[in-house]
Protein backbone atom coordinates (compact mmCIF):
# COMPACT_ATOMS: atom_id res chain seq x y z
CA UNK A 1 0.00 0.00 0.00
CA UNK A 2 1.28 3.21 -0.85
CA UNK A 3 1.34 6.20 1.11
CA UNK A 4 -1.42 8.33 -0.35
CA UNK A 5 -3.54 4.61 0.25
CA UNK A 6 -2.31 4.85 3.85
CA UNK A 7 -3.51 8.39 4.17
CA UNK A 8 -6.60 7.78 3.15
CA UNK A 9 -7.05 4.50 5.39
CA UNK A 10 -6.26 6.09 8.69
CA UNK A 11 -7.81 9.69 8.00
CA UNK A 12 -11.16 7.27 7.94
CA UNK A 13 -10.64 7.19 11.79
CA UNK A 14 -12.34 10.40 13.25
CA UNK A 15 -9.62 10.03 16.34
CA UNK A 16 -6.69 10.12 13.96
CA UNK A 17 -8.04 12.84 11.98
CA UNK A 18 -8.77 14.72 15.03
CA UNK A 19 -4.95 13.92 16.44
CA UNK A 20 -3.48 14.89 13.23
CA UNK A 21 -5.23 18.67 12.98
CA UNK A 22 -4.60 19.08 16.47
CA UNK A 23 -0.73 18.28 15.77
CA UNK A 24 -1.04 20.70 12.56
CA UNK A 25 -2.56 23.35 14.30
CA UNK A 26 0.59 23.14 17.38
CA UNK A 27 2.72 23.01 14.59
CA UNK A 28 1.27 26.43 13.18
CA UNK A 29 2.39 28.09 16.55
CA UNK A 30 6.07 27.05 16.24
CA UNK A 31 8.71 29.40 15.89
CA UNK A 32 11.73 29.09 13.36
CA UNK A 33 14.21 27.11 16.02
CA UNK A 34 10.64 25.37 17.70
CA UNK A 35 10.13 23.85 14.34
CA UNK A 36 13.64 22.78 13.08
CA UNK A 37 13.57 21.15 16.56
CA UNK A 38 10.50 19.71 15.98
CA UNK A 39 11.22 18.48 12.46
CA UNK A 40 14.09 17.00 13.81
CA UNK A 41 12.50 14.70 16.14
CA UNK A 42 9.96 13.81 13.40
CA UNK A 43 12.71 12.46 10.92
CA UNK A 44 14.29 10.85 13.69
CA UNK A 45 10.97 9.01 15.01
CA UNK A 46 10.75 8.36 10.31
CA UNK A 47 14.13 6.75 10.36
CA UNK A 48 13.55 4.80 13.21
CA UNK A 49 10.10 3.65 12.60
CA UNK A 50 10.15 3.45 8.38
CA UNK A 51 8.12 2.59 6.43
CA UNK A 52 4.93 2.21 9.30
CA UNK A 53 5.27 6.28 9.94
CA UNK A 54 6.11 7.26 6.52
CA UNK A 55 2.24 8.61 6.13
CA UNK A 56 2.50 10.34 9.06
CA UNK A 57 5.23 12.40 7.99
CA UNK A 58 4.42 13.08 4.63
CA UNK A 59 0.96 14.28 5.93
CA UNK A 60 2.34 16.76 8.41
CA UNK A 61 4.89 17.42 6.61
CA UNK A 62 2.99 19.93 4.54
CA UNK A 63 2.58 22.48 7.56
CA UNK A 64 6.32 23.68 6.76
CA UNK A 65 6.92 21.82 3.23
CA UNK A 66 10.26 23.53 2.00
CA UNK A 67 11.54 22.72 5.32
CA UNK A 68 10.81 18.84 5.55
CA UNK A 69 11.78 18.52 1.47
CA UNK A 70 14.88 19.82 1.85
CA UNK A 71 15.76 17.83 5.48
CA UNK A 72 14.30 14.07 3.21
CA UNK A 73 16.18 14.84 0.43
CA UNK A 74 19.49 15.48 2.36
CA UNK A 75 18.44 12.20 4.52
CA UNK A 76 18.11 10.53 1.12
CA UNK A 77 21.51 11.86 -0.16
CA UNK A 78 22.74 10.38 3.01
CA UNK A 79 21.59 6.95 2.84
CA UNK A 80 22.65 6.24 -0.50
CA UNK A 81 26.20 7.59 0.42
CA UNK A 82 26.24 4.61 2.88
CA UNK A 83 24.45 2.31 0.59
CA UNK A 84 24.30 2.72 -3.44
CA UNK A 85 21.69 -0.41 -3.63
CA UNK A 86 19.22 1.40 -1.03
CA UNK A 87 15.71 1.66 -3.18
CA UNK A 88 14.80 4.87 -0.83
CA UNK A 89 11.34 3.90 -1.29
CA UNK A 90 10.56 5.80 2.36
CA UNK A 91 12.07 9.00 0.79
CA UNK A 92 10.99 8.50 -2.76
CA UNK A 93 6.78 7.91 -1.39
CA UNK A 94 7.10 11.32 0.85
CA UNK A 95 8.44 13.38 -1.52
CA UNK A 96 6.27 12.15 -4.60
CA UNK A 97 3.34 12.92 -1.77
CA UNK A 98 4.43 16.31 -0.82
CA UNK A 99 5.40 17.47 -4.59
CA UNK A 100 1.72 16.87 -5.64
CA UNK A 101 0.56 20.06 -3.49
CA UNK A 102 4.02 21.76 -3.27
CA UNK A 103 5.83 21.77 -6.29
CA UNK A 104 7.16 25.06 -6.22
CA UNK A 105 9.03 24.03 -2.58
CA UNK A 106 10.43 20.98 -3.81
CA UNK A 107 12.12 22.76 -7.29
CA UNK A 108 13.44 25.64 -4.59
CA UNK A 109 14.69 22.55 -2.46
CA UNK A 110 16.39 20.99 -5.74
CA UNK A 111 17.55 24.09 -6.74
CA UNK A 112 19.79 24.12 -3.63
CA UNK A 113 21.12 20.99 -3.98
CA UNK A 114 21.87 21.34 -7.30
CA UNK A 115 23.95 24.68 -7.05
CA UNK A 116 25.90 23.09 -4.06
CA UNK A 117 27.17 20.73 -6.19
CA UNK A 118 27.57 22.70 -9.52
CA UNK A 119 28.80 26.07 -8.09
CA UNK A 120 30.85 24.95 -4.79
CA UNK A 121 32.19 27.78 -2.86
CA UNK A 122 35.27 25.95 -1.98
CA UNK A 123 37.27 23.09 -3.10
CA UNK A 124 36.77 21.81 0.05
CA UNK A 125 33.07 22.01 0.25
CA UNK A 126 32.26 19.81 -2.77
CA UNK A 127 33.79 16.39 -1.32
CA UNK A 128 30.62 15.47 0.62
CA UNK A 129 28.15 16.30 -2.31
CA UNK A 130 30.51 14.37 -4.84
CA UNK A 131 27.41 11.90 -4.84
CA UNK A 132 24.40 14.03 -5.46
CA UNK A 133 24.37 13.79 -9.08
CA UNK A 134 23.95 9.71 -8.85
CA UNK A 135 21.20 10.45 -6.09
CA UNK A 136 19.51 12.98 -7.87
CA UNK A 137 19.72 10.04 -10.80
CA UNK A 138 18.71 7.08 -8.94
CA UNK A 139 14.95 9.15 -7.85
CA UNK A 140 14.02 9.88 -10.95
CA UNK A 141 14.83 6.16 -12.07
CA UNK A 142 12.74 5.38 -9.14
CA UNK A 143 9.91 8.32 -9.83
CA UNK A 144 8.23 9.25 -12.67
CA UNK A 145 6.53 12.64 -10.39
CA UNK A 146 10.25 13.62 -9.46
CA UNK A 147 11.31 13.03 -13.07
CA UNK A 148 10.05 15.82 -14.40
CA UNK A 149 10.89 18.86 -11.72
CA UNK A 150 14.58 17.36 -11.23
CA UNK A 151 14.64 17.91 -15.25
CA UNK A 152 13.25 21.19 -15.27
CA UNK A 153 15.60 22.42 -12.37
CA UNK A 154 18.63 20.55 -13.83
CA UNK A 155 18.01 22.99 -17.24
CA UNK A 156 17.37 25.97 -15.48
CA UNK A 157 21.06 25.82 -13.61
CA UNK A 158 22.79 24.25 -16.35
CA UNK A 159 25.68 26.12 -18.42
CA UNK A 160 27.88 24.74 -20.44
CA UNK A 161 31.23 25.91 -18.31
CA UNK A 162 30.44 23.23 -15.66
CA UNK A 163 31.14 19.92 -17.69
CA UNK A 164 34.52 19.87 -16.57
CA UNK A 165 33.16 20.08 -12.90
CA UNK A 166 30.72 16.74 -14.24
CA UNK A 167 33.78 15.17 -15.73
CA UNK A 168 35.53 15.22 -12.40
CA UNK A 169 32.56 14.41 -10.59
CA UNK A 170 31.82 11.25 -12.48
CA UNK A 171 35.27 9.92 -11.70
CA UNK A 172 33.88 9.97 -7.76
CA UNK A 173 30.55 8.21 -8.87
CA UNK A 174 29.72 5.23 -6.65
CA UNK A 175 30.81 1.75 -8.37
CA UNK A 176 28.01 0.09 -9.47
CA UNK A 177 27.43 3.34 -12.12
CA UNK A 178 29.54 2.93 -14.47
CA UNK A 179 29.71 4.75 -18.22
CA UNK A 180 27.37 1.72 -19.86
CA UNK A 181 25.07 1.77 -16.94
CA UNK A 182 24.96 5.51 -17.40
CA UNK A 183 24.81 5.99 -21.11
CA UNK A 184 21.67 2.95 -20.95
CA UNK A 185 20.00 4.77 -17.16
CA UNK A 186 20.50 8.55 -18.69
CA UNK A 187 18.37 7.01 -22.44
CA UNK A 188 15.51 5.30 -20.43
CA UNK A 189 14.98 8.43 -18.21
CA UNK A 190 15.55 10.80 -21.17
CA UNK A 191 12.68 8.99 -23.46
CA UNK A 192 10.58 9.41 -20.46
CA UNK A 193 10.26 12.81 -19.98
CA UNK A 194 7.38 14.72 -20.52
CA UNK A 195 7.92 18.96 -20.45
CA UNK A 196 11.37 19.98 -22.07
CA UNK A 197 12.29 17.06 -23.70
CA UNK A 198 13.01 18.79 -26.78
CA UNK A 199 15.64 21.07 -24.27
CA UNK A 200 17.19 18.07 -23.22
CA UNK A 201 18.01 16.90 -27.05
CA UNK A 202 18.80 20.20 -28.44
CA UNK A 203 21.56 20.57 -25.00
CA UNK A 204 23.12 17.33 -26.11
CA UNK A 205 23.15 18.12 -29.65
CA UNK A 206 25.26 21.63 -29.22
CA UNK A 207 27.39 19.90 -27.03
CA UNK A 208 28.28 16.63 -29.19
CA UNK A 209 30.76 18.38 -31.57
CA UNK A 210 32.94 19.35 -28.28
CA UNK A 211 32.08 16.11 -26.12
CA UNK A 212 32.42 12.76 -27.39
CA UNK A 213 30.12 10.90 -24.88
CA UNK A 214 27.17 13.42 -25.52
CA UNK A 215 27.57 12.48 -29.25
CA UNK A 216 27.06 9.33 -28.21
CA UNK A 217 24.25 9.62 -25.62
CA UNK A 218 22.20 11.35 -28.18
CA UNK A 219 22.46 8.70 -30.80
CA UNK A 220 21.49 6.18 -28.15
CA UNK A 221 18.18 8.25 -27.31
CA UNK A 222 17.49 8.70 -31.20
CA UNK A 223 17.50 4.88 -31.58
CA UNK A 224 15.22 4.12 -28.50
CA UNK A 225 13.12 6.83 -30.02
CA UNK A 226 13.13 4.90 -33.52
CA UNK A 227 12.28 2.18 -31.86
CA UNK A 228 9.54 3.37 -30.29
CA UNK A 229 7.92 4.69 -33.48
CA UNK A 230 8.54 1.61 -35.34
CA UNK A 231 7.20 -0.74 -32.08
CA UNK A 232 4.28 1.87 -32.21
CA UNK A 233 5.08 1.89 -28.11
CA UNK A 234 4.13 5.18 -26.33
CA UNK A 235 7.06 7.52 -25.69
CA UNK A 236 6.11 11.03 -23.36
CA UNK A 237 9.55 12.39 -25.17
CA UNK A 238 7.89 11.81 -28.33
CA UNK A 239 4.10 13.08 -27.14
CA UNK A 240 6.42 16.23 -25.83
CA UNK A 241 7.68 16.58 -29.11
CA UNK A 242 4.29 17.38 -30.86
CA UNK A 243 2.76 20.25 -29.14
CA UNK A 244 3.21 23.31 -30.86
CA UNK A 245 5.71 25.33 -28.92
CA UNK A 246 8.51 22.27 -29.53
CA UNK A 247 7.39 22.95 -32.71
CA UNK A 248 8.44 25.96 -33.37
CA UNK A 249 12.06 25.45 -31.52
CA UNK A 250 12.06 22.45 -34.23
CA UNK A 251 11.85 24.73 -37.31
CA UNK A 252 14.18 27.17 -35.60
CA UNK A 253 16.79 24.84 -35.04
CA UNK A 254 16.59 23.47 -38.97
CA UNK A 255 18.20 26.50 -39.43
CA UNK A 256 21.20 26.20 -37.08
CA UNK A 257 24.72 26.71 -38.43
CA UNK A 258 25.56 23.36 -36.03
CA UNK A 259 25.76 20.70 -38.11
CA UNK A 260 24.91 18.03 -35.23
CA UNK A 261 22.09 19.68 -34.18
CA UNK A 262 20.52 20.23 -37.81
CA UNK A 263 20.87 17.25 -38.48
CA UNK A 264 19.22 15.83 -35.01
CA UNK A 265 16.09 17.95 -35.74
CA UNK A 266 15.58 16.95 -38.63
CA UNK A 267 15.52 13.29 -37.75
CA UNK A 268 13.35 14.52 -35.05
CA UNK A 269 10.93 15.78 -37.62
CA UNK A 270 11.09 12.78 -39.41
CA UNK A 271 10.17 10.64 -36.49
CA UNK A 272 7.14 12.51 -35.27
CA UNK A 273 5.40 12.85 -38.75
CA UNK A 274 5.26 9.17 -39.23
CA UNK A 275 3.04 9.64 -36.05
CA UNK A 276 1.82 13.60 -36.73
CA UNK A 277 1.49 13.73 -39.92
CA UNK A 278 0.03 17.24 -39.72
CA UNK A 279 3.95 18.19 -38.29
CA UNK A 280 5.24 17.10 -41.65
CA UNK A 281 2.94 19.42 -44.07
CA UNK A 282 3.45 22.46 -41.83
CA UNK A 283 7.04 21.73 -41.27
CA UNK A 284 7.09 21.92 -45.40
CA UNK A 285 5.29 24.94 -45.43
CA UNK A 286 7.29 26.85 -43.12
CA UNK A 287 10.70 25.67 -44.14
CA UNK A 288 9.49 27.22 -47.61
CA UNK A 289 9.50 30.87 -46.31
CA UNK A 290 13.15 30.63 -45.37
CA UNK A 291 14.87 32.58 -47.62
CA UNK A 292 18.17 30.37 -49.29
CA UNK A 293 20.34 33.28 -49.49
CA UNK A 294 20.29 34.02 -46.25
CA UNK A 295 19.50 30.61 -44.04
CA UNK A 296 20.69 27.62 -46.77
CA UNK A 297 20.15 25.19 -43.96
CA UNK A 298 16.88 25.49 -43.84
CA UNK A 299 16.50 24.84 -47.76
CA UNK A 300 19.02 21.78 -46.81
CA UNK A 301 16.98 20.71 -43.88
CA UNK A 302 13.22 21.03 -46.23
CA UNK A 303 15.42 18.59 -48.93
CA UNK A 304 16.13 15.95 -46.67
CA UNK A 305 12.65 15.86 -45.24
CA UNK A 306 11.36 15.64 -48.32
CA UNK A 307 12.66 12.62 -49.23
CA UNK A 308 11.04 10.83 -46.22
CA UNK A 309 12.52 8.14 -43.65
CA UNK A 310 12.53 4.53 -41.88
CA UNK A 311 11.60 3.03 -45.30
CA UNK A 312 8.09 3.06 -44.16
CA UNK A 313 5.30 2.54 -46.86
CA UNK A 314 2.84 4.61 -45.24
CA UNK A 315 4.16 7.94 -45.07
CA UNK A 316 2.78 11.68 -45.57
CA UNK A 317 2.62 13.00 -48.89
CA UNK A 318 4.03 16.39 -50.07
CA UNK A 319 0.65 17.68 -51.35
CA UNK A 320 -0.82 18.70 -47.94
CA UNK A 321 2.51 21.08 -47.15
CA UNK A 322 2.71 22.58 -50.59
CA UNK A 323 -1.21 22.94 -50.57
CA UNK A 324 -0.63 25.02 -47.39
CA UNK A 325 2.41 27.38 -49.04
CA UNK A 326 -0.38 28.31 -52.16
CA UNK A 327 -3.37 28.77 -50.18
CA UNK A 328 -1.20 31.17 -48.02
CA UNK A 329 0.27 32.80 -51.01
CA UNK A 330 -3.50 33.30 -52.55
CA UNK A 331 -4.68 34.81 -48.46
CA UNK A 332 -1.57 37.52 -48.57
CA UNK A 333 -2.04 38.93 -52.37
CA UNK A 334 -5.50 39.45 -51.08
CA UNK A 335 -3.55 41.78 -48.24
CA UNK A 336 -1.38 43.40 -50.81
CA UNK A 337 1.02 44.35 -48.14
CA UNK A 338 4.88 44.51 -48.76
CA UNK A 339 5.57 41.97 -46.43
CA UNK A 340 3.48 39.47 -47.80
CA UNK A 341 4.60 40.10 -51.36
CA UNK A 342 8.08 39.55 -50.09
CA UNK A 343 6.92 36.13 -48.30
CA UNK A 344 5.44 35.02 -51.63
CA UNK A 345 8.27 35.71 -53.79
CA UNK A 346 10.65 33.72 -50.94
CA UNK A 347 8.14 30.71 -51.57
CA UNK A 348 8.27 30.25 -55.22
CA UNK A 349 11.42 31.09 -55.66
CA UNK A 350 12.18 28.31 -52.88
CA UNK A 351 10.06 25.51 -54.99
CA UNK A 352 12.22 26.86 -58.18
CA UNK A 353 15.28 26.17 -56.48
CA UNK A 354 13.56 22.51 -55.35
CA UNK A 355 12.48 22.08 -58.66
CA UNK A 356 16.18 22.45 -60.27
CA UNK A 357 17.65 20.59 -57.43
CA UNK A 358 15.55 17.69 -58.41
CA UNK A 359 16.05 17.74 -61.74
CA UNK A 360 19.60 17.97 -61.56
CA UNK A 361 19.84 14.62 -59.53
CA UNK A 362 22.54 15.69 -57.06
CA UNK A 363 20.26 14.30 -53.60
CA UNK A 364 19.55 11.17 -52.91
CA UNK A 365 16.67 12.06 -51.15
CA UNK A 366 15.08 13.63 -54.07
CA UNK A 367 15.56 11.09 -56.44
CA UNK A 368 11.74 10.50 -56.25
CA UNK A 369 10.88 14.27 -57.52
CA UNK A 370 8.07 14.51 -54.89
CA UNK A 371 7.44 18.47 -55.02
CA UNK A 372 7.98 18.05 -59.06
CA UNK A 373 5.06 15.99 -58.56
CA UNK A 374 3.36 17.95 -56.03
CA UNK A 375 3.21 20.85 -57.82
CA UNK A 376 2.00 18.91 -61.04
CA UNK A 377 -0.52 17.79 -58.77
CA UNK A 378 -1.51 21.54 -57.81
CA UNK A 379 -1.06 23.22 -61.00
CA UNK A 380 -4.93 24.38 -60.96
CA UNK A 381 -4.23 26.41 -58.10
CA UNK A 382 -1.10 27.60 -59.49
CA UNK A 383 -2.53 28.65 -62.50
CA UNK A 384 -5.54 30.73 -59.73
CA UNK A 385 -2.65 32.60 -58.48
CA UNK A 386 -1.22 33.44 -61.90
CA UNK A 387 -4.80 34.30 -62.94
CA UNK A 388 -5.09 36.95 -60.07
CA UNK A 389 -1.78 38.73 -60.48
CA UNK A 390 -2.39 38.97 -64.06
CA UNK A 391 -5.99 40.64 -63.60
CA UNK A 392 -4.04 43.13 -60.87
CA UNK A 393 -1.58 44.06 -64.08
CA UNK A 394 -3.59 46.82 -66.06
CA UNK A 395 -2.13 47.31 -69.12
CA UNK A 396 -1.28 51.00 -70.42
CA UNK A 397 -2.03 51.41 -73.68
CA UNK A 398 -1.26 54.97 -73.90
CA UNK A 399 2.35 55.54 -72.07
CA UNK A 400 2.83 51.40 -72.69
CA UNK A 401 4.31 50.65 -69.06
CA UNK A 402 3.94 47.16 -67.87
CA UNK A 403 1.17 48.14 -65.65
CA UNK A 404 0.16 50.44 -62.82
CA UNK A 405 -0.54 48.90 -59.09
CA UNK A 406 -4.53 49.92 -58.04
CA UNK A 407 -3.77 50.52 -54.44
CA UNK A 408 -6.53 50.28 -51.44
CA UNK A 409 -5.87 53.73 -49.69
CA UNK A 410 -8.81 56.43 -50.70
CA UNK A 411 -6.79 59.07 -50.11
CA UNK A 412 -4.39 60.76 -52.84
CA UNK A 413 -1.15 61.07 -52.42
CA UNK A 414 -0.69 64.66 -53.06
CA UNK A 415 -2.81 65.31 -49.79
CA UNK A 416 -0.76 63.14 -47.89
CA UNK A 417 2.48 64.99 -46.01
CA UNK A 418 5.98 64.45 -48.15
CA UNK A 419 7.50 62.06 -45.86
CA UNK A 420 4.53 59.62 -45.61
CA UNK A 421 4.20 60.40 -49.53
CA UNK A 422 7.63 59.12 -50.55
CA UNK A 423 7.38 56.33 -48.25
CA UNK A 424 3.88 55.30 -50.27
CA UNK A 425 5.84 55.74 -53.76
CA UNK A 426 8.58 53.53 -51.88
CA UNK A 427 6.57 51.04 -50.58
CA UNK A 428 4.28 51.04 -54.14
CA UNK A 429 7.45 50.40 -55.88
CA UNK A 430 7.86 47.48 -53.54
CA UNK A 431 4.90 45.78 -54.24
CA UNK A 432 5.30 46.37 -57.91
CA UNK A 433 8.37 44.60 -58.07
CA UNK A 434 7.16 41.54 -55.82
CA UNK A 435 4.37 41.10 -57.95
CA UNK A 436 6.13 41.30 -61.41
CA UNK A 437 8.73 38.93 -59.85
CA UNK A 438 5.76 36.40 -58.29
CA UNK A 439 4.68 36.22 -62.20
CA UNK A 440 7.99 35.20 -63.73
CA UNK A 441 8.59 32.78 -61.17
CA UNK A 442 5.32 31.03 -61.93
CA UNK A 443 5.85 31.22 -65.23
CA UNK A 444 9.42 29.51 -64.94
CA UNK A 445 7.99 26.88 -62.62
CA UNK A 446 4.62 26.06 -65.28
CA UNK A 447 7.67 26.22 -68.03
CA UNK A 448 10.42 24.30 -66.57
CA UNK A 449 7.70 21.10 -65.68
CA UNK A 450 6.05 21.11 -68.96
CA UNK A 451 2.92 22.01 -67.06
CA UNK A 452 0.42 22.00 -70.21
CA UNK A 453 2.11 19.77 -72.74
CA UNK A 454 0.76 16.42 -73.72
CA UNK A 455 1.10 14.56 -70.37
CA UNK A 456 -0.15 17.63 -68.10
CA UNK A 457 -3.20 16.54 -65.82
CA UNK A 458 -4.61 19.79 -66.27
CA UNK A 459 -8.40 19.34 -68.15
CA UNK A 460 -9.61 21.64 -71.48
CA UNK A 461 -10.92 24.20 -69.42
CA UNK A 462 -7.67 24.86 -67.41
CA UNK A 463 -5.46 24.60 -70.74
CA UNK A 464 -7.42 27.02 -72.61
CA UNK A 465 -7.03 29.32 -69.42
CA UNK A 466 -3.30 28.76 -69.33
CA UNK A 467 -2.85 29.75 -73.22
CA UNK A 468 -4.77 32.78 -72.45
CA UNK A 469 -2.94 33.75 -69.64
CA UNK A 470 0.32 33.57 -71.64
CA UNK A 471 -0.47 35.36 -74.25
CA UNK A 472 -1.30 38.15 -71.61
CA UNK A 473 1.93 37.64 -70.18
CA UNK A 474 3.61 38.17 -73.53
CA UNK A 475 2.42 41.45 -74.48
CA UNK A 476 2.58 42.56 -70.76
CA UNK A 477 6.55 41.76 -71.40
CA UNK A 478 6.53 43.60 -74.68
CA UNK A 479 6.77 46.80 -72.61
CA UNK A 480 10.06 45.56 -70.25
CA UNK A 481 12.91 48.10 -70.50
CA UNK A 482 15.72 45.40 -69.71
CA UNK A 483 16.65 43.81 -73.01
CA UNK A 484 17.84 40.55 -71.48
CA UNK A 485 15.04 40.10 -68.81
CA UNK A 486 12.82 40.80 -72.12
CA UNK A 487 14.11 38.12 -74.72
CA UNK A 488 14.06 35.97 -71.69
CA UNK A 489 10.27 35.95 -71.21
CA UNK A 490 9.81 35.65 -74.88
CA UNK A 491 11.40 32.48 -74.71
CA UNK A 492 9.54 31.12 -71.88
CA UNK A 493 5.97 32.43 -73.77
CA UNK A 494 7.58 30.29 -76.77
CA UNK A 495 8.24 27.28 -75.13
CA UNK A 496 4.38 27.41 -73.07
CA UNK A 497 2.84 28.05 -76.07
CA UNK A 498 4.88 25.40 -78.05
CA UNK A 499 4.20 22.70 -75.47
CA UNK A 500 0.03 24.11 -75.24
CA UNK A 501 -0.81 24.33 -79.08
CA UNK A 502 1.36 21.45 -80.35
CA UNK A 503 -1.29 18.65 -79.58
CA UNK A 504 -4.30 20.92 -78.55
CA UNK A 505 -6.50 22.36 -81.28
CA UNK A 506 -8.60 24.33 -78.98
CA UNK A 507 -5.54 25.67 -77.34
CA UNK A 508 -3.94 26.64 -80.80
CA UNK A 509 -6.95 28.46 -81.55
CA UNK A 510 -7.35 30.66 -78.05
CA UNK A 511 -3.91 31.59 -78.71
CA UNK A 512 -3.84 32.14 -82.13
CA UNK A 513 -7.06 34.47 -81.49
CA UNK A 514 -6.08 36.53 -78.21
CA UNK A 515 -2.58 37.34 -79.78
CA UNK A 516 -4.33 38.84 -83.11
CA UNK A 517 -6.61 40.78 -80.85
CA UNK A 518 -4.25 41.88 -78.69
CA UNK A 519 -2.28 42.71 -82.03
CA UNK A 520 -4.96 44.50 -83.45
CA UNK A 521 -7.11 46.74 -80.55
CA UNK A 522 -5.99 45.93 -77.23
CA UNK A 523 -1.77 46.45 -77.35
CA UNK A 524 -1.85 47.85 -80.90
CA UNK A 525 -0.01 50.89 -79.71
CA UNK A 526 2.98 48.41 -78.44
CA UNK A 527 2.78 48.07 -82.81
CA UNK A 528 3.35 50.97 -83.69
CA UNK A 529 -0.40 52.33 -83.74
CA UNK A 530 -1.99 55.58 -82.27
CA UNK A 531 -3.31 54.49 -78.97
CA UNK A 532 -6.30 56.71 -79.09
CA UNK A 533 -7.40 57.29 -82.90
CA UNK A 534 -10.14 59.74 -83.28
CA UNK A 535 -13.64 58.28 -84.11
CA UNK A 536 -15.01 58.56 -87.11
CA UNK A 537 -18.65 58.74 -85.76
CA UNK A 538 -20.07 59.85 -82.77
CA UNK A 539 -21.26 56.28 -82.16
CA UNK A 540 -18.37 54.14 -80.20
CA UNK A 541 -17.69 51.12 -81.55
CA UNK A 542 -17.03 48.10 -79.54
CA UNK A 543 -13.73 46.99 -81.30
CA UNK A 544 -12.56 43.19 -80.75
CA UNK A 545 -12.20 40.60 -82.73
CA UNK A 546 -14.61 38.60 -81.46
CA UNK A 547 -17.07 41.32 -82.65
CA UNK A 548 -15.64 41.77 -85.82
CA UNK A 549 -15.96 37.90 -86.43
CA UNK A 550 -19.67 38.06 -85.08
CA UNK A 551 -20.62 41.05 -87.58
CA UNK A 552 -18.43 39.77 -90.16
CA UNK A 553 -20.88 36.44 -90.50
CA UNK A 554 -24.01 38.32 -90.55
CA UNK A 555 -22.93 40.72 -93.10
CA UNK A 556 -22.15 37.16 -94.99
CA UNK A 557 -25.37 35.49 -94.37
CA UNK A 558 -27.48 38.67 -95.45
CA UNK A 559 -25.54 38.62 -98.40
CA UNK A 560 -26.18 34.88 -99.22
CA UNK A 561 -29.73 35.30 -98.39
CA UNK A 562 -30.02 38.68 -101.13
CA UNK A 563 -28.51 36.51 -103.29
CA UNK A 564 -30.42 33.72 -103.32
CA UNK A 565 -33.54 35.97 -103.38
CA UNK A 566 -32.71 37.57 -107.16
CA UNK A 567 -31.21 34.08 -108.91
CA UNK A 568 -35.08 32.81 -107.68
CA UNK A 569 -36.92 36.39 -109.20
CA UNK A 570 -34.86 35.55 -112.47
CA UNK A 571 -36.21 31.85 -112.93
CA UNK A 572 -39.38 33.34 -112.39
CA UNK A 573 -39.58 35.84 -115.33
CA UNK A 574 -37.41 33.10 -117.30
CA UNK A 575 -40.74 31.13 -117.04
CA UNK A 576 -43.28 33.71 -117.62
CA UNK A 577 -41.18 34.43 -120.94
CA UNK A 578 -41.29 30.94 -121.87
CA UNK A 579 -37.49 30.33 -121.41
CA UNK A 580 -37.71 27.63 -118.80
CA UNK A 581 -39.00 23.99 -119.66
CA UNK A 582 -39.09 21.46 -117.15
CA UNK A 583 -37.50 18.34 -117.40
CA UNK A 584 -38.31 14.65 -115.97
CA UNK A 585 -37.33 15.33 -111.90
CA UNK A 586 -37.60 18.89 -112.13
CA UNK A 587 -39.63 21.01 -109.63
CA UNK A 588 -42.58 23.78 -109.77
CA UNK A 589 -39.38 26.09 -108.75
CA UNK A 590 -35.89 25.86 -107.90
CA UNK A 591 -34.83 23.73 -104.67
CA UNK A 592 -32.85 26.91 -103.18
CA UNK A 593 -35.91 29.08 -103.64
CA UNK A 594 -37.47 31.02 -100.08
CA UNK A 595 -40.61 32.21 -100.98
CA UNK A 596 -40.79 34.11 -97.89
CA UNK A 597 -37.86 36.85 -99.29
CA UNK A 598 -38.99 37.22 -102.54
CA UNK A 599 -40.20 41.08 -103.31
CA UNK A 600 -43.96 41.93 -103.00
Amino acid sequence: MNITATCNFWMNSSAMKALLGLSASCFAKLNNDESESCIGILLATFVSHTPHFDWVVARLGGCFPLKVISKILQCGLKAFSGNFNNTLDSEVGILGYLSMAHERDLNIALREMFEAVLYPKTQGSLTPNLHTIPYLIHLSRMSEILLQPIINVFLDTFKETLIPNLVYQSMHFPSNYNVREIFILLTDLATQVGHNGIRVILTLARMAETYSWCHELLEHILLKLEMNVLDDRKCPLLTNLTNEASQKILWASCRSDNAVEHQTVVRLILLISSRAPYIYHYTIAELLTTRADTCPNGMGALARILGGTLGTQEYPTVDPGLEISLEAISIANKRRTAEDYAQNVTILRNLQHLVAFEKSGESVHLKGQPMSGAIQRNASKLLSILFNLINQIVPETESGTPFKFEEKSSEPVEKKPKKDADFMMKEKQRIAEAVKEQIHLIVTLLDDLDIGAKDSLLGMAEILNLAQMTVKYFFWNLTESDSIARCRAMNKCFSLLTKQCSCRKAARTAALRDLLDGALFTYRNLFGAHPNPPPKTNVVRDESLMSLNSETEIQCDRQQDISACRSDWEWFEDRDKGNWLPTVGDSEAPPGCNYGMLPG
